[in-house]
C-alpha cells in the first residue's frame, strides 16, 4: 500500500530535523571528548562544511596521514583519515566568540591556568622550532579527549595582541578519549 501523497512532503523534513547540524546550539562551550560549541565529533566532513561553507584551505599531514580541513574566518580545523569521519575538531583565537571548556579554560589561558582547571597534562607532542619559530607544544588529556596548544608570544602583527615571552593557549582541540595515539602517532610523549 502506498502512503498518501499528502504525507511524502513529510519525509524529507523529518529527516533535515534529525540531522545534528541542525540540532546543535553554539553556546561556546568545549566539551571534552565531544564538541566545540556547535561543531561535534558525531558529524562529518559534509556536514561541517554544510554548516561553514566551503573551507579555506584543505591540506595532507602524514605520521600518520591525515586531511587537516580549516576555516580561517572562525580558526577552525578538522582532522579526518578518510575525508569522512571528524577525529578531531580544533579552534583558536575567534573574534566573534571565545570558546572555553566548563572551567573557563580556553585561547589566551595560562598554562598554570590549564593545570589549575585539569590536572597536568599525562602527554605532551612537542612541535619543533620551525613550526611558527617559537617554543610550543600540546598538551593532551587522552583520557578525556581534550588537548591545549600552548605558544609563546611573539607580538605578531596577524595575531591578538600578548605580552611578548609568555606561554599561552593558542588553540583547544577536542577528540574522542583514547584517540591521542591514533592521531598524534609518534610525536605523542609521555609529559614528564
Amino acid at each position: 500500500m502506498k502512503p498518501p501523497v499528502s504525507t511524502l512532503w513529510l519525509l524529507p523534513l523529518l529527516l533535515l530535523l534529525q540531522s545534528p547540524v541542525s540540532q546543535a546550539a553554539d553556546d561556546g562551550i568545549v566539551v571534552p571528548g565531544e564538541r566545540i560549541g556547535a561543531w561535534t565529533l558525531a558529524m562529518t566532513l559534509a556536514d561541517l562544511i554544510h554548516v561553514n561553507g566551503p573551507p579555506d584551505s584543505w591540506g595532507r599531514a602524514f605520521n600518520p596521514p591525515r586531511s587537516y580541513v580549516k576555516w580561517e574566518n572562525l580558526s577552525l580545523y578538522a582532522t579526518t583519515f578518510d575525508d569522512k569521519e571528524i577525529v578531531e575538531l580544533s579552534i583558536g583565537y575567534n573574534p566573534s566568540r571565545r570558546y572555553k571548556t566548563a572551567q573557563g579554560v580556553g585561547y589566551g589561558s595560562s598554562r598554570s591556568e590549564m593545570e589549575g582547571a585539569h590536572g597536568m597534562a599525562p602527554d605532551v607532542v612537542p612541535h619543533p622550532p620551525r613550526f611558527e619559530g617559537r617554543n610550543n607544544a600540546t598538551y593532551v588529556y587522552d583520557a578525556i579527549g581534550l588537548a591545549f596548544t600552548l605558544t609563546e608570544c611573539l607580538n605578531d602583527p596577524r595575531s591578538p595582541p600578548c605580552i611578548t615571552g609568555t606561554i599561552r593557549v593558542t588553540a583547544v582541540t577536542v577528540f574522542r578519549p583514547g584517540d591521542a595515539k591514533r592521531i598524534w602517532g609518534e610525536w605523542l610523549r609521555p609529559n614528564r
